[in-house]
């Protein structure tokens, strides 16, 4: 890479990185040697020093680093890239399918669920149809979510409540 890239491209990528990366990626200290007395010099005559300012006087300077290095500066952000996702594609291996729990929906139905009784008067039906569904679809759509598959999710959630309720209720027995 260090033969083909462009000028331009190994400029930009020491112009977009800080000094503390560009020496973690070349393995060695790469700061300016002589930039703490520049500053000292600029603070004198009066020049207020903020982050702005140290990142567009260094832009040179970092510029040159990567006409110099960027080759493997670049060959480091890509392998630095590349282990996190590669992680990432062999634990996707792993996933079996299916669609991820919408988990504010499932909390959503499983509070409504709870509070039925006192809202329709009964406990919520395990059933994909009636007032019980009707009314997880008012107000899940009233809080922004979408309405698709909220009669399909009812009636599993509703049996979890059932079960949670009954463990509850042996749980805490006389």
């Amino acid at each position: 890479m260090e033969f083909f890239l462009p000028s331009d491209t190994l400029g930009f990528i020491g112009e977009s990185l800080t000094f503390s990366a560009m020496s973690e990626a070349l393995g060695r200290d790469v700061f300016p040697k002589d930039y703490d007395f520049q500053i000292q010099v600029k603070q004198s005559e009066g020049k207020r020093i903020t982050l702005a300012f140290l990142e567009k006087d260094t832009r040179p300077r970092r510029g040159a680093l990567g006409l110099k290095h960027g080759h493997l500066i670049l060959t480091y952000l890509i392998e630095g890239i590349h282990r996190p996702l590669e992680r990432w594609i062999e634990l996707d291996r792993l996933n079996k399918g299916g669609r991820k729990p919408d988990t504010v929906r499932t909390y959503l139905i499983y509070r409504l669920a709870e509070a039925s009784p006192d809202i329709l008067g009964k406990a919520a039906a395990v059933s994909t149809t009636g007032k019980f569904v009707d009314l997880c679809s008012a107000v899940l759509v009233a809080c922004g979510l979408p309405e698709s598959g909220i009669a399909k999710a009812v009636p599993t959630v509703v049996k979890r409540l059932r079960a949670d309720q009954a463990k509850w209720r042996v749980g805490h027995a006389p």
